[in-house]
């Protein structure tokens, strides 16, 4: 009895560690993206397989959105549990990465300088 509660904890630790490991960015990215680059040597790999060789002249925009005050990005978004994190100008936006809803935007107390909120625009 002793020897399977032993193997059952070791299975119990083993599981609770991939699924650890799994989370924390050392394996590569698949239905979450949670760190730049996709893990923490940034690979910018992902680990699904539904865009192939085959499939990716398929691929199209789903969804757009504008962000406040003008501005734009060339930030690379991060996703974690279904909602996306990206910043343009002075704010961070978290948007549902299936519809495009935006869900929240922290804005600054003071409004940012023209110049910082469209860099990178051709408006800037």
């Amino acid at each position: 009895m002793g020897s399977r509660l032993i193997g059952a904890a070791a299975a119990l630790a083993l599981g609770w560690s991939l699924a650890v490991h799994a989370q924390d960015g050392s394996t590569f990215a698949a239905a979450d993206w949670p760190f730049i680059g996709g893990d923490w040597t940034n690979s910018r790999y992902s680990a699904l397989d539904q865009i192939n060789t085959a499939t990716v002249s398929d691929l199209g925009a789903v969804w757009s959105m504008r962000f406040e005050g003008g501005a734009t990005t060339r930030a690379t978004p991060v996703i974690k549990d279904g909602v996306m994190y990206i910043g343009s100008g002075t704010r961070p936006y978290a948007i549902n990465a299936v519809t495009g809803e935006r869900l929240w935007t922290i804005r600054p107390d003071q409004d940012a300088p023209t110049s910082l909120e469209t860099a990178g625009s051709s408006s800037a």
